[in-house]
């Protein structure tokens, strides 16, 4: 029964966005930190989702929500415990297509509010919150499968980071799949 609910929730949001000419697409892949102050361990695994609608030929727009699932992780340079650092992205993006027959490869930018913050063993804070970038390439295919290269560039400030702004750079490869358009 359970299945069963579950094939009826995606063939109703299926049927929904086809109606609707939008896209529903999730998302994950891997993120690896590019800071300016801080030497990565380890990336972090970003689980999204995105909804766009084409607004001319070979033009989307949408909007994603971008989280990490796991921390990026750094070395520090005093202690034991590691320096974590959480990630959420509330974006729009517009994607370029080159329709071919089989992929559809694309050019992306996007503008978003960058939000999260860090934990270096039993203390934890936020940054503040941030406008940032992102810049990218990848493609569609016919199957509703895509796959992308995404470079975020932003600056914050927070009690991680002291009075000064420090880079929260960081770049992605996702892969997903989207129904609709």
């Amino acid at each position: 029964m359970e299945l069963f609910k579950k094939v009826s929730l995606f063939l109703l949001v299926t049927a929904i966005a086809g109606m609707a000419q939008i896209s529903i697409g999730v998302q994950a892949g891997y993120s690896v930190p590019d800071f300016e102050e801080h030497t990565a361990k380890s990336g972090g695994i970003p689980l999204g989702i995105t909804v766009g609608t084409t607004i001319i030929p070979m033009l989307e727009v949408g909007a994603e929500v971008n989280m990490l699932v796991t921390p990026f992780v750094f070395d520090v340079e005093y202690g034991t415990d590691d320096f974590e650092v959480n990630q959420t992205i509330f974006g729009v993006y517009g994607k370029y297509f080159i329709p071919l027959q089989v992929v559809d490869p694309y050019a992306r930018l996007g503008i978003g509010y960058y939000t999260g913050g860090w934990k270096e063993g039993s203390y934890d804070g936020n940054y503040d919150g941030a406008i940032g970038f992102s810049l990218g390439i990848g493609a569609n295919t016919m199957f509703g499968v895509y796959g992308e290269f995404v470079y975020h560039t932003v600056s914050r400030k927070g009690d991680w980071a002291g009075a000064k702004s420090a880079g929260a750079n960081n770049w992605g490869i996702h892969v997903g799949y989207k129904i609709g358009l």
